[in-house]
């Protein structure tokens, strides 16, 4: 018999009270356990935070599947909730492609699991790369890691520890982790095309996303089109001020 994954673990134990999301909770490890809901179930705060727990839980599931450490990042939940722990993966499927797998954890749970990607899965979209940073540092020699932008602080100011996260195509995902550390939630963006990279537009300290279009090779008088989104409310969209400043 296969043994549970963590996301299989928590929708077990949270039992009739999560049922609501549980068809968001796939073995593919694609979301967080709460789905896109902002507001976790009471459950989630029945249990007696422990942080060790949940990373001795995601240890395990890593070995099951193979994975390898590649970056651990530390950040804080608001109001003395505790840290928010982000990991990422790397590990190689069935058909030796190599996949990534991201996992995040908090006191409360273990609040999101992406990827690893099935070797048989045909859409490919799913971000399950950790990005440490967007932007990389002013130090001499600064990698991702020691960038700026980085994942697990509060990258819009609304609040919440961000994580973002990158796809195969190389597009991003920014998530949410809940204030006190029970879910998490992927924010909307609106933009022409993908968001691939980040800007700071206006010089506020607050990321911008940003999508180009690619140029077809060869040709030099392709148009060179660049589309931003700021934060605006809960979402990246190229109407906000900044967006439409810098437009």
């Amino acid at each position: 018999m296969r043994k549970g994954t963590v996301t299989e673990k928590l929708t077990l134990t949270m039992g009739v009270l999560l049922l609501s999301c549980t068809s968001c909770c796939t073995s593919d490890h694609q979301v967080s356990p709460w789905g896109a809901a902002r507001r976790p179930p009471l459950a989630a705060y029945i249990a007696p935070p422990d942080l060790d727990a949940q990373l001795r839980a995601i240890d395990v599931e890593a070995d099951e599947l193979g994975l390898e450490l590649e970056v651990e990042l530390r950040g804080a939940l608001p109001r003395g909730q505790g840290e928010v722990v982000l990991r990422g993966y790397a590990g190689t499927d069935a058909l030796g492609r190599r996949t990534s797998a991201v996992r995040v954890a908090t006191p409360r749970g273990v609040v999101m699991a992406a990827g690893p990607l099935d070797s048989g899965r045909v859409d490919r979209s799913q971000a399950t790369q950790l990005v440490p940073s967007l932007l990389p540092g002013e130090e001499p020699g600064a990698t991702e890691q020691l960038g700026v932008f980085r994942s697990g602080t509060d990258l819009n100011g609304d609040g919440a520890p961000d994580v973002v996260l990158r796809n195969e195509a190389g597009e991003l995902e920014v998530w949410a982790v809940h204030p006190f550390g029970a879910g998490a939630a992927r924010y909307a963006v609106e933009l022409a095309m993908p968001p691939r990279f980040a800007l700071d537009v206006d010089q506020d300290g607050t990321l911008e996303l940003a999508g180009r279009t690619r140029r077809r090779e060869g040709d030099p008088i392709a148009p060179d089109l660049l589309d931003v989104a700021s934060f605006e409310g809960d979402r990246y969209t190229h109407r906000g001020s900044a967006a439409r400043a810098f437009h």
